[in-house]
């Protein structure tokens, strides 16, 4: 899409959706930091992408000049419109999701790529006789990419090693989470010719700041009026829930030795 904006180089400018999701955020946030946290971006990149939306514009969108940051008039009048147009593309997305679903009933998974190739085999294939025939779509990625496809709507399911401590986190008020496993996590460093340790007091470091075990959970985007999943998503989710109430607290649904 383009809009005549005030000079040529703005002209050329081409708007993003995400761009009108970044300055939603901005304005209920009114912080940059905050709001490149929830939209899963540096926050230099974050000011790049709201200032890419203002040479769109062809007008000032933002008032930096305060804090806590405010919007323009320029800004209010896009804000409102921003909602409406996002809200139409989420309604048609949805109905166009749930029409293909109808037919395919896909389900989509991103995962990391060090997931994808050692906990998803085995974990998929235990569902077999269970939710016969699964029809899935894997997608492997790193973690920031993986985390994106679920946030823009482009899975069903995202499959992760959570912690709090990293950079990406994902709001239960919008997301659910289940416990599907635990993998172990072995610190290693480079032999000496003797075979010992090269660095042993890297590895004691290692051993000692380490949580030696890695929680493996699934997401998902709380359903909703907007947000339906497909069936077979559906049918997956309850098959988990139930193998997670079904077991004793601290008990996980699966695990990797």
């Amino acid at each position: 899409m383009r809009m005549t904006g005030r000079n040529q180089h703005r002209n050329n400018v081409r708007m993003e959706t995400k761009w009108l999701e970044d300055f939603v955020s901005l304005a209920e946030t009114r912080s940059f930091s905050r709001s490149a946290l929830l939209r899963h971006v540096t926050q230099p990149a974050f000011s790049r992408r709201i200032q890419a939306l203002e040479a769109w514009a062809g007008a000032d969108l933002v008032d930096r000049s305060t804090y806590p940051t405010r919007l323009t008039p320029a800004g209010d009048i896009l804000h409102a419109q921003s909602i409406e147009m996002l809200q139409t593309l989420q309604s048609t997305r949805a109905l166009l999701r749930g029409h293909t679903s109808a037919r395919q009933d896909v389900v989509e998974f991103a995962v990391p790529h060090t997931l994808a190739f050692t906990f998803f085999p085995p974990w998929v294939s235990s569902l077999r006789g269970k939710l016969d025939p699964l029809k899935y779509r894997l997608t492997a990625l790193n973690v920031h990419d993986t985390v994106l496809r679920l946030v823009e709507g482009h899975c069903d399911f995202l499959i992760i090693y959570p912690h709090q401590l990293q950079a990406l986190q994902l709001e239960p008020e919008r997301y659910e989470m289940l416990t599907l496993g635990q993998e172990m996590l072995a610190p290693y460093v480079k032999p000496a010719a003797d075979g010992t340790p090269l660095h042993p007091e890297t590895l004691v470091s290692a051993r000692a700041g380490l949580d030696m075990t890695l929680d493996v959970c699934i997401y998902r985007e709380r359903p909703s009026a907007k947000v339906m999943p497909n069936s077979q998503a559906n049918a997956l989710w309850d098959e988990l829930s139930s193998q997670a109430a079904s077991k004793p607290v601290g008990r996980l649904l699966a695990s990797k030795k």
